[in-house]
């Protein structure tokens, strides 16, 4: 069960009390118990072999808009430790770059944060 960005795994009976304390306290109240939940972005799905967690949409809508705006962006691949050296007479990222590659980099995080944590970098 989910409200606003609050996720809860329970069982169905536990569903059951924590709906009527809803009802009773907030009358109404749109409630649905199954496996399956969409969620932040994610497509969560519980069942007796475990929890799987999908964004492969999120994953497709970020390489769509990658696709349109990488020209933005020149980046020098494959990385070398020069990529990690930092250039102060190089020219500032133009303002539309700047928050294409900014987003970018916060929905990667995000994505690898939730259902990939194994390509985190610690």
């Amino acid at each position: 069960m989910h409200v606003d960005d609050i996720l809860a795994f329970v069982d169905a009976q536990e569903a059951e009390k924590i709906k009527a304390h809803l009802v009773a306290n907030f009358g109404t109240v749109l409630f649905e118990v199954n496996g399956r939940l969409s969620y932040l972005g994610m497509e969560i799905e519980v069942t007796d072999e475990g929890t799987r967690v999908n964004m492969s949409f999120n994953v497709k809508q970020m390489l769509e808009e990658a696709e349109e705006k990488m020209n933005l962006i020149v980046f020098a691949l494959p990385g070398t430790k020069e990529t990690f050296v930092a250039d102060n007479e190089a020219e500032v990222m133009q303002e539309n770059a700047r928050v294409f590659f900014h987003s970018t980099m916060a929905k990667l995080l995000y994505l690898s944060k939730r259902a990939r944590p194994d390509v985190l970098m610690y």
